[in-house]
């Protein structure tokens, strides 16, 4: 069983991994602690990886990224949050991205609609 440390190192080791334009917000995400931004930034690579590998053209950019070891590295961050903070604050960082949704579009609304 690994420790969170052991896991957090693993993290910034391999951040490198990610596409190069992520690896500069993986980066300051680490620095700031906002791991749930990590985790969602991660999940976003490899999507658009999936997704860009899988079209009629992928880009070679895409093409030379190790997907396996991203992959590992996005259950890692999951690991590193639930050890250190545990099962509640995911979900509650769920909800928190539920609602601040909700308030985006609700901000983005014309009152003048709705009057």
């Amino acid at each position: 069983m690994s420790n969170p440390k052991s896991d957090l190192e693993y993290i910034k080791e391999n951040i490198k991994c990610l596409p190069l334009k992520d690896v500069t917000f993986a980066k300051s995400f680490i620095e700031k602690r906002e791991f749930n931004k990590l985790q969602e930034l991660v999940d976003s690579a490899l999507y658009k990886i999936s997704k860009n590998l899988n079209s009629d053209k992928p880009k070679p950019e895409y093409k030379i990224l190790d997907i396996d070891a991203i992959e590992e590295l996005a259950v890692k961050i999951d690991n590193y949050i639930t050890k250190v903070y545990g099962e509640s604050f995911k979900l509650n960082a769920e909800d928190l991205e539920d609602d601040e949704d909700y308030y985006e579009n609700f901000n983005e609304c014309d009152l003048n609609d709705i009057y």
